[in-house]
């Protein structure tokens, strides 16, 4: 608990890349957090050229942090995934019960 109390946002970055190693346990460890039905419904976009993090600035609100970082991790919501889930889970399974297992998706 004193973790989620105490948390602070620090938004300057240093001037390096973030290795893919990092990236990938990051990616691994938050595959592991709960979400509805255990279904990691989201994809994940990973943006490290300056240009692209240009363009993507309005979806992120024009916040400077993201022309800043190293690297941008934009969280989508995935509705095809979420329909291709729940069509599948309805047709072989009661709906009470789970039945596809955590994905992740980078680009």
């Amino acid at each position: 608990m004193k973790n989620l109390l105490t948390r602070r946002t620090i938004r300057k970055y240093a001037d390096r890349e973030v290795s893919e190693t990092l990236l990938n346990r990051l990616f691994t460890e938050a595959a592991r957090t709960q979400t509805m039905g255990n279904l990691q419904l989201y994809s994940v976009v990973v943006t490290r050229s300056a240009e692209m993090k240009e363009k993507l600035s309005p979806a992120h609100f024009n916040q400077p942090m993201v022309k800043e970082a190293p690297v941008v991790l934009t969280i989508c919501a995935d509705f095809n995934r979420t329909r291709a889930t729940t069509t599948s889970c309805r047709s072989s399974m009661p709906l009470q019960t789970p039945c596809c297992s955590p994905r992740r998706s980078a680009t």
